[in-house]
């Protein structure tokens, strides 16, 4: 399964400068919106009066095209229902990665990953996953966007300006690959 969230937002043309800062491929469509594609995932951008991440998933019909790159698409879905969302997708096709021993997260791969996290509502946040966080930050800068590097207890994390919503709050995160697993389960690849 191909990861695959949709940004609706009124600067599409700033979420096209962020994937390109991430190494994505862009194409453009006739109807205006644009295609990114990442090393894992796929994310589509459409132009649209109000922000918002729809979640998506799309299956796999022959084989990927080789890509190129080290950013995946990650988008988090937030909800009460940990472990049943993270059950729900196995069954459509992903593989568990990682879950917390706390039960408040799990994360699945396919082309792209899917953090699952608790929450008190439903919602899908944009995120992303590279195995370098920092080598992004000077592509990021010269693309105009303000980034952070965090230390967090599980990896370092870059935050970077929300192409929607400039305010330092509204920070879009890109989390570095885990390798520190204490607190979490790592399932078996297949």
């Amino acid at each position: 399964m191909i990861v695959h969230p949709i940004v609706t937002t009124p600067h599409p043309e700033r979420w096209v400068a962020l994937a390109s800062a991430l190494r994505a491929t862009v194409r453009h469509h006739d109807d205006g919106t644009h295609l990114a594609e990442f090393a894992g995932g796929r994310l589509s951008v459409a132009s649209g009066d109000a922000p918002g991440v729809e979640f998506g998933l799309e299956e796999v019909r022959g084989e990927l095209p080789v890509k190129s790159g080290a950013v995946q698409v990650a988008p988090l879905l937030c909800t009460p229902q940990v472990e049943e969302t993270a059950q729900m997708l196995a069954g459509q096709g992903l593989q568990r990665r990682l879950t917390s021993d706390s039960g408040d997260w799990a994360d699945l791969a396919g082309d792209g990953l899917v953090g699952v996290h608790v929450g008190e509502d439903e919602s899908t946040v944009m995120a992303f996953e590279a195995t370098d966080v920092e080598a992004l930050k000077e592509p990021l800068e010269q693309a105009g966007f303000r980034v952070a590097l965090v230390d967090e207890a599980y990896g370092r994390t870059l935050r970077v300006e929300r192409p929607d919503d400039p305010r330092q709050e509204a920070e879009l995160w890109i989390n570095e690959t885990q390798t520190d697993f204490y607190g979490y389960r790592r399932h078996a690849e297949s």
